[in-house]
């Protein structure tokens, strides 16, 4: 049996507040175990569910078959009672508005706390959601150079929060009908081109395997017209390293620039690594 939850760990504990933000649920107790709150989560991904069955602490995810070929199986784990409590308590303060409320009523107000939460993890926080509600696409065909990372919520607070570490706007809200049901209002954040790939590679290695592949599409979509790749670069890498071996040994960038069919402003540039960053 495993010996309660897992919660020492802040950069875990900030991914399972992203990930139970998107897609956990904080269950009241049943009237026949009136002191029994719970926490469920669900997912297609069995190596996330195993992730958090860790964090649980507990053995045992049940499975549930795909009802049809349009659909997948599904896994999941639960906590309960003091544990249960334990966890929520822990993630309370990083959680939105309407989870903190579930949770309040679920531990009918025993979770409640101010404890400061840190800033500086907020990446794993938004790896964790998302890895439960994100998106990660390739560059549509009339812009195959700007691969995007979105998430869609109803909640707007998630979002500002999103848009804050996205440095991004937060659109809407937008609203949708289907048949005769009205579902609430969302709200949209997206990164694009070269900022999106770069969030991509600093959050892969905390994301799952079907996202880790969804991000290295992306990523292998992407072509990075800086340094060699630019579609107006008159000089190779070798050349940018002999100008700047050759202006450490004093030569005129005037020289320099007849030479290599430049203009001089580049030379300069070179020198003052305003180009060329990434060449030593």
């Amino acid at each position: 049996m495993a010996s309660g939850p897992r919660i020492s760990d802040s950069k875990d504990l900030y991914w399972l507040a992203g990930l139970l933000e998107g897609e956990g649920s904080f269950l009241k107790p049943r009237p026949s175990t009136p002191t029994i709150p719970r926490i469920t989560i669900e997912m297609s991904d069995k190596d996330v569910i195993e992730r958090v069955a860790y964090i649980f602490g507990v053995n045992y995810i049940y499975h549930r078959e795909a009802k049809g070929k349009r659909h997948k199986d599904l896994y999941g784990v639960a906590s309960a009672a003091k544990n249960a409590v334990k966890i929520m308590q822990a993630i309370y303060p990083i959680m939105g508005e309407r989870r903190r409320q579930q949770i309040n009523e679920a531990t009918n107000g025993k979770a409640i706390n101010e404890y400061p939460i840190d800033s500086d993890l907020g990446i794993y926080w938004l790896a964790g959601l998302l890895e439960a509600e994100g998106s990660f696409m390739k560059g549509i065909p009339s812009a195959p150079n700007k691969p995007s990372m979105k998430i869609q919520t109803t909640d707007y607070d998630i979002a500002q929060r999103v848009g804050d570490i996205f440095q991004a706007k937060v659109m809407g809200p937008y609203t949708r009908k289907e048949w005769a049901v009205e579902y609430k209002p969302f709200y949209i954040v997206t990164k694009r081109s070269r900022p999106a790939i770069q969030f991509m590679q600093q959050i892969r290695p905390m994301m799952g395997e079907r996202r880790q592949g969804q991000i290295d599409a992306a990523i292998g979509s992407y072509v990075d017209k800086r340094g060699p790749n630019h579609p107006n670069v008159k000089l190779t890498v070798e050349q940018v390293r002999e100008i700047r071996r050759r202006l450490a040994e004093g030569e005129r960038l005037t020289k320099l620039a007849t030479e290599f069919a430049v203009d001089k402003g580049l030379i300069w540039q070179i020198k003052a690594r305003r180009a060329w960053k990434d060449v030593e």
